[in-house]
């Protein structure tokens, strides 16, 4: 059995990547995760893809989604871990448009889903304590 390594620090890919070093303007997030009937394999990845006007590709940053940050490695640990990308990847005022309702739902609320129960609370901390009141519509 192959051992996983613990970090913080994920692999980050980007695709024309802005001067600026940050996307802004509509993005897209997505998460998915291969293996998900075998822990010993799961694997979870992310994405963040800013489009211009006409929805052709402006830039993209992608990554893993680090085992030390959401061990389950599960599809819905990698839509929340994008969301949180964008806190360290883009600059406000952004349009972000997300497939996972849960994670639209922890957007529009993060500070509900911030509560202790919350299995992704570390997550949502984050993601709150940098967009509270910026200018972040969710769709």
């Amino acid at each position: 059995m192959k051992e996983r390594v613990f970090s913080e620090d994920g692999e980050v890919r980007w695709i024309d990547q802005p001067a600026s070093g940050f996307l802004t303007g509509t993005i897209f997030i997505d998460g998915s995760a291969l293996w998900p009937f075998f822990p010993d394999l799961r694997v979870a990845g992310w994405s963040c893809v800013q489009v211009d006007a006409t929805g052709a590709l402006v830039a993209a940053v992608s990554g893993n989604v680090p085992v030390g940050v959401l061990p389950d490695q599960q599809a819905r640990d990698a839509e929340d871990y994008a969301a949180l990308m964008l806190t360290r990847f883009s600059l406000p005022p952004i349009v972000v448009y997300c497939d996972c309702n849960g994670t639209v739902g922890a957007m529009k609320a993060p500070q509900k889903a911030a509560e202790p129960q919350s299995a992704r609370a570390h997550i949502w901390r984050r993601y709150s304590a940098v967009f509270l009141g910026e200018l972040v519509e969710v769709k």
